[in-house]
């Protein structure tokens, strides 16, 4: 057997075992949309910042939260 056939015996196996969870609603729940955005927002921040202003932001972040 090459590696090829190996490879896509396992990957076979590995379908038959695991199942695909065919999600009926193509869409996220809105909550989640909203909360992956803030996240990606706050990442797009640091990385503008830069590493060294990270802790300033999240000491920001730590008050506006109090």
């Amino acid at each position: 057997m090459s590696d090829k056939d190996v490879i896509k015996g396992l990957v076979n196996k590995i379908k038959g075992v695991v199942k695909r969870n065919h999600f009926p609603n193509p869409e996220a729940p809105p909550e989640i949309v909203e909360r992956l955005g803030e996240a990606f927002d706050r990442e797009l921040r640091m990385r503008e910042i830069g590493a060294s202003a990270v802790a300033e932001v999240e000491e920001q972040e730590r008050q506006e939260q109090a």
